[in-house]
């Protein structure tokens, strides 16, 4: 898959040994392997999409590079949506590098058409709904 091919040579132009961590969020269990070809050895992988089906994944890769695996659906009775917004508040974590598009909410029925036909064009929207 050429997208599949082009985001590992982005991932090892920027870390060669691969990724600290990274965060699966399609929920296509399709995508397990390769995400685990992105994590570099002792790494971390979340699994932070909803995976319903079953699925089948190769152990060996995970057993050489001692990737830890999160599956973070249950937070143990913790408020993740107060966590979240506080780690933001205290700029620890910053969603900005994820945005793409900012667009007024009047275009919002045509950057949805483009995420529909193109959705590699659209990693992260934001919608502006203060003209309303």
């Amino acid at each position: 898959n050429p997208a599949k091919e082009n985001l590992k040579a982005i991932v090892q132009g920027i870390r060669p040994e691969g990724a600290d961590v990274v965060i699966e969020t399609t929920g296509n269990s399709n995508l397990f392997s390769h995400c685990v070809e992105l994590v570099k050895p002792l790494g971390k992988l979340i699994m932070q999409g909803y995976y319903p089906e079953k699925f089948i994944f190769e152990s060996l890769p995970l057993h050489i590079k001692q990737i830890t695996i999160y599956n973070p659906c249950d937070d143990g009775g913790e408020d993740c949506e107060k966590r979240a917004l506080g780690l933001l508040e205290k700029n620890k974590i910053s969603l900005r590098p994820l945005i793409t598009r900012v667009v007024d909410y009047q275009k919002a029925p045509e950057v949805f058409e483009l995420m529909l036909k193109n959705p590699g064009d659209v990693l992260g929207l934001v919608i502006d709904w203060r003209n309303i």
